[in-house]
C-alpha cells in the first residue's frame, strides 16, 4: 500500500475512533442524566413534638422541703422553739414554695406547649411548600425524560452504525488486532503523516517506534489515563491530544444544547401527543440532528473511498 493510501485509511479509522469515543461517551452523560431525573424526593411529615409536664408530686414534694427550711428557721427567731414556731413556719415555707412552683411549672407547660405548636405549624407549612414543588419539579423533569430517552436512543443506533463501519474498516487487516484502538491508531497516523516511517510493519516501521515509545514510557495507551491527564500528552502525542480535545469539544457542545431543549421542554404546559410533536420540532433542529446529518454524510464518504457496502 503506498504512503499516501496508508496515510488516508488511518485518517478514516482515527476519525471514527473518535467519532465513537464520542458517542460512547455522551451515552454514558445522558444515561446518567436519565437516571437521576424524574424521582421524587424523600420528604417526611414532621410530627408535633410532645411537650410532657414534670412529675408534679416530686416536683411539690421537693419544693415542699426547699422552702420548708427558710420557713423553718424563720419561725424559730419569730415563735420560739416551745411556741411551735419552728414547725408552722417550716409548714408555711413548705406551702407557699410549693404552690409557686407549681404555678412556675403550670406555666412553663403551657408556654412549651404553644412554642411546640408553633415549630410544628412552621415546620408543616413548609413540608407542604416543599412537596408542592418538588410535584412540580418531577412533573417537569419527567416531560424533560421522553426527550432525553429520544436522544439516546438516536445516539445508540448512530453509534451502532459507525461501529459497524469501524469494524468492517479493521476486518481488511491493514492494521495488526494489537494496535486496534484510538491512541494506538492516533501514533500510527501521527509516524506515518510526520514522516517518520512510510510502512507498519518491519524494523523501521510504524508498529516498531511506538513499541519503543511504549517501552521508554513516552506515551500513555490507557485511554482513561489519557482522559484524566490529556495536557500531560500535548507535546509528545499531538495528534491524539487534538482529536480527544476536538470531541470533547464537540461532545461539550452536543450537550449544551440538548439542556437548553431540555430546559424548554420542561417549561412547555402541554402533554400527551402536542408535547411530544413540540419536542420533535425542537429536535429537528437540533445541534445533535445536525450533527448526526453530518456524520452521515462523512461515513457515505468513507464508505466509498475504502470500496464498503453502505
Amino acid at each position: 500500500m503506498k504512503v499516501s493510501e496508508l496515510k488516508t485509511y488511518l485518517g478514516i479509522v482515527l476519525d471514527l475512533e473518535k467519532e465513537r469515543y464520542l458517542q460512547e461517551r455522551m451515552v454514558q452523560q445522558l444515561e446518567r442524566r436519565i437516571a437521576q431525573l424524574g424521582h421524587p424526593k424523600k420528604l417526611y411529615r414532621p410530627v408535633k413534638k410532645e411537650v410532657h409536664c414534670y412529675e408534679v408530686g416530686s416536683l411539690l414534694f421537693g419544693a415542699f422541703i426547699v422552702g420548708a427550711v427558710p420557713g423553718g428557721i424563720i419561725g424559730l427567731f419569730s415563735g420560739g422553739l416551745f411556741s411551735g414556731g419552728l414547725i408552722r413556719g417550716a409548714l408555711i415555707g413548705g406551702i407557699i414554695l410549693s404552690l409557686l412552683a407549681g404555678i412556675l411549672e403550670i406555666s412553663n407547660y403551657c408556654r412549651r406547649q404553644d412554642e411546640a405548636q408553633a415549630e410544628y405549624e412552621n415546620s408543616l407549612s413548609r413540608y407542604e411548600q416543599d412537596e408542592q414543588a418538588d410535584a412540580i419539579r418531577v412533573r417537569a423533569e419527567r416531560k424533560a425524560l421522553e426527550f432525553l430517552k429520544q436522544e439516546l436512543n438516536l445516539i445508540r443506533a448512530h453509534a451502532t452504525k459507525t461501529d459497524n463501519l469501524l469494524k468492517a474498516c479493521y476486518a481488511r487487516n491493514i492494521i495488526f488486532e494489537k494496535y486496534r484502538g484510538l491512541s494506538m491508531v492516533a501514533s500510527l497516523y501521527e509516524y506515518i503523516s510526520a514522516g517518520r516511517c512510510s510502512t507498519l510493519e518491519g524494523h523501521e516501521g510504524a508498529y516498531n517506534i511506538l513499541e519503543t515509545e511504549m517501552r521508554l514510557d513516552r506515551i500513555i495507551v490507557s485511554l482513561d489515563t489519557i482522559i484524566s491527564q490529556l495536557e500531560d500528552i500535548k507535546y509528545m502525542q499531538r495528534v491524539l491530544y487534538d482529536v480527544v480535545t476536538e470531541a470533547n469539544e464537540t461532545l461539550h457542545n452536543l450537550l449544551s444544547a440538548s439542556d437548553g431543549i431540555e430546559s424548554s421542554i420542561r417549561q412547555l404546559t402541554v402533554t400527551g401527543e402536542e408535547l411530544s410533536a413540540r419536542a420533535a420540532a425542537l429536535q429537528t433542529t437540533s445541534t445533535l440532528n445536525l450533527y448526526f446529518s453530518e456524520l452521515t454524510q462523512k461515513e457515505l464518504h468513507y464508505r466509498n473511498q475504502l470500496g464498503l457496502r453502505a
